[in-house]
This record gives structure tokens, sequence and C-alpha cells, in this order.
């Protein structure tokens, strides 16, 4: 059952001191098994009590506080998926706590001898430990922390850490130069240059101040992708975050906040207070900078480049860590109980970690002539359920799993009506089926507590899961204690236990919700596919704007709050029962959009557009969603994509005159849903382009191009009219499921340009590419394929009248189709349009060619020698009865057989176990000269006048 939750990509990137092991705010990238938290929860250091404080964005309250070290220690959160690891860095150690059940391991300690240098830094498949003092790091298992594999050497000294993927980079403090960890290697860049002065972010992104230029290094090589010039010199002193389209630079000295994206080519320059200025992160369009000189947070607005808004955090000078965590932005003062929220409003929650003035560590504060008799009255060390031999000493922190649920004051005012006990999926089960226990008291946050389940076990945790291996009514009892040490009154629910019914499934595999980014008011669309079948169904729709109930299958419902919501859904039948969730963000849009406006947030249309022969509308800003609300624009240029990522265009018509309804340029992710256009399309430097359900026709009889350059787009359903189809420089265009008619379509012959075509329908003059890929297409028809490598497969390839399909290429995969129709089902020529590009190599295997008018299956290569070609197991049937047919070899003869190589000597195909029946003259046939094939085994041939030529077939 997974929270599917949408991830910020961007970091603080310094590890100095004054914010040493703040690598909270990384995106997480591992999602740790069996999570149930929700998004917009962030573990926090707390060092005044040594505990990691679990903070909750969204109910901005503290969900969780865990001990993993005494009070004073000095302690960094990092965080992978829901689990949280505390680092001690002085004592180099790093204690897990479990995301599903908030309980602490014991200290594990990955590099022996970096007490007071260790860093622990996450990354996709493990946990990297670092002692950048001694120039050393390893991998480390996420779950245990043990290592993984030998100790690599590291820059000595690097303040410079990124994370891509599974790929830790780091730089080289002398050189500037940086280098790539994964998997177990080391692979120091190949990049240009050796700076004396430059910093590494994520993306990764390298600023070289001597060159005055950020570059977003490829993930695998480290060769630069992308750069953009920024006015920071090596006396500047400076703090960068960055992801894939954006690097923000802070320059505390010259108060100055660069904004530098890759697209525009440029930084703009946001003017703040000079002062103590460190690393951006960002949340819903906007950069929060930490001012720790005046314990205050810089709200800039990334679309307009405006300074919004001060947000007074501390009141003065404070070195605080800010985070962004799914959406919200946290701060923190690891040393103080002062943590909190703050949004691009400039509105700031401050979220009390713990009470400073009861509390210290895991016990009240007691005056000092009372603390001897209290440690006299400490409890017995606990038994551990798991492990009879081990007994858990209250004492000892390093040891401890969860804090004991005695020899605390009682509630102090909590009461029997505060406590309650959360279940999920419901306090019905069948027997072998787990159920999750979380317990809540009202207004206060749990730091520990003990179940027992009825049945003569029992757990600890603030959430715990069980399951029971008999039927019967079980009572499930928790007794629990706040973070300020009151014990809280012991709370109850009853458990019924039964036999499931034998063979029945339900699982719920998937939730929609369409469209995935709404706008307030827009109506959205809630299904699932769930495999069984539900007696009842129960949704929950929680965010900003409440709670909404359904207990419909399927259902809509508008929102009228902008925000992130998750959508949560029960399926029932008899004692089954299974849960799932989905998260989403509802935009406030922009109404009031006019022909020619650049719009930096989503937008929804009122009303149709008419704009002449100019352009209708350009897209300026990331993550913007454009909604056609199903009018219509009519313009020169209907909608342009400039620069950005994460657009969204969709619902609607876009009539373009003369021939270009939507232009992409520099832009990532853009998606085109559900929009009918009257003309073509252009992409350049378009990268993860996703068109859905897109539909290209012609006005008029006119003619239409769509063109991408330097671009990887996929098409998705829909259907494309269009004259000519281009996918050129090194660009990777994807037919998903579409119906495609086209005169042209032509890609590089030269460069790394692909086509591929994945089911649907195909109705094409010619296609020129060097790479076709054509799979599953329920009706093909094409005149020429010329490709460098074609691959057919399990496709139906028809010709309505004349010529088949006439194929050129030096490597051939064609198998399990069906061609029908047309003088000839597939012939392979040696006269391709590019070098080098004769038949060398391929297979021609368990294909079906039938009712040809003049041959199934023709090789006609003899100027030129086939290299190691296999043509096995095709069926020939019925072909060359067409007296009309014009198809003839290169000696001039008209061709009505089965299947006909016209070979020079010594060719190499190898012919074997193909059938060929019921053709007008040949079954197979093989020449000019004997020798024209390798080798020819188990042929069949029946019903063909004249049997085979030049090779034996039973």
């Amino acid at each position: 059952m997974n929270s599917r939750r949408r991830l910020f990509a961007w970091t603080a990137t310094t590890i100095a001191a004054a914010t040493a092991l703040a690598f909270a705010g990384l995106a997480e990238q591992y999602p740790a098994p069996e999570v149930r938290l929700h998004p917009g929860v962030v573990w926090l250091a707390s060092n005044g009590i040594g505990h990691l404080t679990l903070l909750d964005g969204t109910s901005e309250e503290v969900a969780a506080s865990v001990k993993v070290a005494d009070p004073g220690t000095k302690l960094g959160a990092v965080q992978q998926g829901s689990t949280g690891y505390a680092v001690n860095r002085g004592a180099g150690t790093v204690t897990r706590i479990d995301g599903a059940t908030l309980i602490a391991g014991a200290a594990a300690t990955p590099l022996p001898g970096a007490e007071n240098a260790l860093t622990i830094v996450p990354a996709a498949d493990a946990v990297y430990a670092l002692n950048a003092s001694k120039g050393v790091l390893t991998r480390t298992d996420p779950a245990t922390l043990a290592p993984i594999g030998q100790l690599q050497s590291l820059p000595q000294h690097t303040q410079d850490i990124a994370v891509q993927g599974n790929a830790l980079w780091a730089m080289d403090p002398s050189t500037g130069a940086p280098t790539r960890y994964a998997g177990g290697s080391r692979t120091p860049a190949r990049h240009k240059g050796t700076p004396r002065v430059a910093k590494l972010t994520d993306g990764p992104v390298l600023v070289d101040q001597d060159r005055r230029v950020a570059e977003l290094l490829d993930p695998d090589s480290g060769n630069p992708l992308k750069s953009v010039t920024i006015d920071a010199g090596v006396h500047d002193e400076i703090a960068i975050a960055g992801s894939t389209d954006r690097v923000l630079v802070s320059i505390g000295a010259r108060g100055l906040v660069l904004s530098c994206g890759y697209a525009e080519g440029q930084c703009t320059p946001v003017e703040v207070d000079k002062g103590e200025l460190g690393p951006a992160v960002v949340a819903a369009g906007h950069a929060f900078v930490p001012d720790y000189g005046r314990g205050r947070v810089l709200i800039i607005d990334l679309a307009t480049a405006g300074l919004v808004h001060e947000a007074e955090i501390f009141g003065g000078k404070r070195n605080f860590e800010l985070i962004s965590r799914d959406g919200y932005v946290f701060f923190n003062d690891p040393d103080t109980d002062q943590a909190g929220v703050v949004d691009i409003n400039g509105r700031v929650k401050p979220i009390p970690k713990y009470d400073p003035a009861k509390q210290t560590g895991n016990d009240p504060q007691v005056p000092d002539d009372q603390k001897k008799d209290q440690e006299q009255q400490r409890p017995d060390p606990v038994p551990d359920p798991n492990n009879p031999n081990r007994r858990d000493d209250p004492s000892r922190p390093g040891e401890q799993r969860v804090p004991p649920a005695t020899g605390f004051p009682d509630g102090g005012g909590i009461t029997a009506r505060d406590v309650s006990i959360e279940v999920r999926p419901g306090t019905r089960l069948g027997v072998g089926e787990e159920a999750e226990f979380t317990v809540r008291v009202k207004d206060n946050a749990v730091a520990s507590a003990r179940w027992t389940f009825g049945d003569d076990t029992t757990g600890t945790g603030t959430t715990v899961r069980h399951q029971w291996d008999r039927t019967g009514t079980y009572q499930v009892s928790v007794s629990a204690v706040t973070v300020s040490g009151r014990r809280a009154p012991v709370a109850t629910v009853a458990m019924t236990v039964s036999s499931s019914p034998s063979g029945v499934t339900l699982n719920i595999s998937s939730i929609s919700v369409q469209p995935p980014t709404p706008l307030t008011g827009q109506p959205v669309n809630f299904s699932a596919a769930v495999e069984g079948q539900p007696e009842r169904w129960e949704w929950t729709v929680s965010g900003p704007g409440g709670t909404t109930p359904s207990g419909e299958k399927d259902f809509q419902q508008a929102f009228t709050s902008p925000g992130p919501y998750v959508a949560t859904l029960r399926v029932f039948r008899g004692e089954i029962v299974d849960e799932e969730r989905q998260t989403f963000t509802v935009a406030l849009p922009q109404t009031g959009v006019q022909c020619g406006d650049r719009i930096t947030q989503s937008a929804l249309l009122t009303g149709h557009l008419q704009c002449g022969s100019g352009t209708g509308v350009t897209i300026g800003g990331n993550d913007v969603v454009l909604d056609l609300g199903g009018f219509t624009i009519s313009a020169g240029t209907g909608v342009v994509v400039d620069g950005v990522s994460g657009a969204v265009i969709r619902n609607g018509d876009i009539e373009s005159d003369p021939t270009t309804g939507v232009v992409l340029t520099n832009t990532n992710g853009a998606q085109i849903i559900d929009i009918t256009t009257i003309s073509g399309m252009q992409g350049t430097d378009a990268a993860n382009t996703q068109l859905t359900r897109v539909t290209t026709s012609q006005a008029g009889g006119a003619l239409i191009t769509t063109t991408f350059r330097r671009s990887s787009v996929t098409m998705s359903g829909g259907g494309f009219i269009i004259d000519t189809f281009t996918c050129t420089e090194s660009s990777s265009c994807v037919f998903d499921g579409a119906a495609l008619d086209a005169v042209w379509i032509t890609c590089d012959l030269d460069l790394n340009s692909s086509l591929t075509v994945l089911g649907g329908t195909m109705e094409v003059g010619d296609v020129r590419c060097r790479s076709v890929v054509l799979s599953n297409l329920v009706q093909g028809t094409m005149n020429t394929l010329a490709a460098q490598t074609a691959t057919i497969t399990d496709s139906t390839i028809t010709a309505t009248a004349g010529n088949g399909l006439l194929l050129a290429a030096a490597s051939v995969t064609i198998l399990r189709n069906n061609f029908s129709g047309g003088w000839h089902g597939l012939q392979v020529r040696d006269e391709p349009p590019f070098p080098g590009g004769f038949l060398q190599s391929g297979s021609i295997s368990g294909n079906s060619f039938s009712n040809h008018g003049g041959v199934g299956l023709f090789i006609n290569t003899l100027n030129h020698r086939p290299g190691n070609v296999l043509i096995d197991s095709n069926t020939l049937t019925s072909n060359g009865h067409d007296s009309d047919s014009q198809v003839f070899d290169k000696g001039g003869n008209r061709v009505n057989d089965g299947l006909r190589l016209y070979l020079p000597f010594g060719s190499d195909i190898r012919l074997s176990n193909n059938i060929s029946d019921n053709n007008n003259q040949f079954g197979i046939w093989v020449g000019p000269n004997p020798g024209g094939v390798a080798s020819a085994s188990g042929n069949q041939a029946s019903g063909n006048p004249q049997g085979c030529h030049q090779i034996s077939c039973s």
C-alpha cells in the first residue's frame, strides 16, 4: 500500500559546521519498506533532549519524538523516505529510526575512527558514510547500516557533496574536479578545466567561479549538459542550490540572490539585504533563502524574480536549518525546541519540538535533591519480546529501543476521551491478515507506547502492526507517554478475527486522479483499478479544503482550496479489506487570459481566444497548467512553451494558421493532453514530452508538418494526420497506441535519432530513420522503409494496392508478422539512401506472407552480398496470382513466387523450416547462380507448379 508522492529535488549543499549534516532536505530517493507515513513529514534533530523529532507539515504538529542519545548531544538528522537517521558526529555513530514503526535501532559505526568527522548521505540504493578529514567513504545497507563492499578514497576535506539517483558526487577542493561514486565504483568526471574556486550541488551542478559559469553535469559521465553564465567570481563567498533547470546562488556580502535558468542562458539578480545568506530551498515556485545573521527567511517568487516576503523566524542571529520536503518548508534550530513551517505568503507557524521547561532527555525535570530518589525508583530493564535474552535498559539510550511507559507522572489533565487508537485497514480481519495500530493523544505528541494484543503478545512503538493466527475477538490495549513525560490513560479497541473466504482476493492496484494536477473549481474524477470484486467502496479525500467522503466506485469532486491532497480508498469484501493512497495537488488558476499573454502560473480559459496571426498564449513558468476549459485558441501560433519544465496544456482545441499549433523550446516534461489541433507542432530541445489523446488534422486540404529536434517525445492514443513528421538531430519519437497518417516520416540517417511505433495504426508513404521499431501494429501500411536498423514484430502489414513494403536496411529483425495484399509482402533491396546500409545481418522468421499479387518475400540484393541473415519458419501462401503484378527481379524477370532470393554467389543467408504452398510459380526460388545461400534445411513446398529452384524442398 504505497503512498505516492511528488518529490522536490532541491537541496542545500554546504556541510560546513554551521549547517553540518543538514541533509534532511535531500529529496527522498529510497523508499523504506512498509512506509505508511503520509507526505510532508520530516525528521529534525532536538539536541537538547537527545531526540529526533518528526514534524508533520500538514497538521503543523509534532508527529513523534524518539530518543537516540543523551541530552545535549550534537545530532544531525538525515532522512531516506520516511526512515530517519540520527547522526552522532562526535561519537562517529548513526542510529536508524524505522519509518513504519518509529523504533530506534542500536547505534552503528559505519566508519571506525570517524569521531567528529562522520557525514551520512542517502542515495537511491544505499546510505553513504563519509570521513572527509581522512578522505574515505563507504556504502552501507539502508536497513542495517552494514558496509557494502570496500572503502573508497574520497577527496580529502571536501565540503561539496551532491546526490543524483544511485550516485554520490564529491568535489576535490584543491582542483574543483568532481568524482562520481555509484555501485561500489569510483569515476573521476571527464570535466573541462580545473577551477581554483568551485562549488558542487545536486543535479549534479558545478559552479565554477574561475570561469563564472554554472554547469549541469551529465549524471553518468560528468560532462556538461547545460550551462549558464553567473556573476560570481573567485572572491565571492557563495551558497548554491541546484536542479536540472536552474541554479540559485546566494551572495550575502553583495546582498544578491541570483536565479539562473539554463533555458534563459542568464541570471536574474534579486537584491536583498546584505548578510549571512545560506543555500536556498524551493517549493511551490518560490525560493526560500535563509538569512542566518537576522534569523529570518527571504522568500523570492521565481516567476517574477522578486522578493515577496521577509519571514521573521528567530528575531536575531541564528544558525538554523531550512528544509524543503513535499512542498512544505521547515525550519529548525537543532540546539533548542524551536522549529516550524513557513509558507510562500510569509506565514510562520512555530511547532515546538518539546517543552524545555519540563523535560530534558527522556525524564521529567526534577530538583537535584530528588534525583537520587528517582534513580532508585527507575524500573528494571524491560524484556524484549523478540529476544528473551536481551533486556532494554532505559538508562542506556544507545541500547534502548523505545522509552518504557512506566516511571513517568500520571496524565496531568489527559483524559480517556483524549486517547484514541487508529486502526488500519479496520477492526475486522481474516486470520493471518495484518492490522496497523497508531496511538493518538489529543493536543500531545507521543514519545513511546506499549501494546498488548490479547493473545499473550506485546509490542512497543507509537505505530505497530499485528496479525492473529486463529479466529476470535481480541482486546488491543495501549499505554502511551507523551514527549512532555505525561502518561496517558490506557486505550482499548476490540478486534474481530474470522476465517477469510477461500480463494477470494482483493487488491487495489492503482488509483487514478484525473486530471492529475487539477485547478480549483475544476471537476476531478476519482477511480481505481481493483483486482477482485469489492462489496463496498470507501473513499476519503483530505487536504486544505477539508475531508470529502464517498461510497461510490467512481466519483467526481471539485475543490475550492489549493494545496496538497491525499485520496484514500478502502475496499471491502467479507472480512477482506485493502487500502491504497494517491497524493495530488490542486492548483490555483489564473483567469482572464488574453491573446499574447505570457503566463507563469496555472490558468483556466473561460472563453474562446481569437488572436489573429499572432501568438495565442506563452507558458513561461515551471509546472504551469493551461486548461483550455473546452474552448478554442485561434492564432498564428496557438501555444508557446519556452524554457520551462512540467508545463501542461489540456482540454480544448487549437486552430493555427498556417501550420503551428504548439511550439516547445528548451522544455522538460511538457504534457499535452486531450487537445485537438488543426495544425502541426514544433519541438526543439524538448525532453520527456508526453502527448496523450492529441489529435492533429488538416483544414481545407492544407499540408502541415510536425518536427522535433534534439527532443524525446511519446504520443499515446489520439490521431495524427500530417504531411511530414520529422524526428531529427538525435531525437527519440514514440507513438503508443496512436493512429498515424503521414506522407513522410523522416529522421537523421547519420545521427542517433529513432522512431518507435507501438500498437495502433500506421498509414505512411515513406519512413527514413536511422533506427525504426514497429511492434504490435493493428494495421500498418507503408511504401518504403529505409533505416540502419529496422525492427518489425507482431504486426499486421497490409498493402491495399500496388507495391507492398520496400525495405532497405543494414540490420533487420522481422518477426511474427502477418503480411497481406499488394504486389509483394516484403521486398528487401540493396539500394538504401545512406552508405554502408546494405543488408548485413538479422532475422526474418515466423512471418506469414499471403495473397500478394507478385511475391510474398523477396530478397533482391544481387549487387551486394548479404551478411549473416536467418530466414526461418515463415509461411508463404497463395502468392503471385495477379497477372498485372509489376514485381521484377534485376534481370527483368516477373516474379510470381512464394519466396524469391535474388543473390550474388557466396551470400551468408541461412534458409530453414519455411513452408511455401499454392503459389503461382515457384514455392522457393534461389538464383540466379548456384551457391546463393550458405545453408538450407527443413524447407517444405506443395501446390507450387514449378516447385523449388536450386534448393531442396520436401
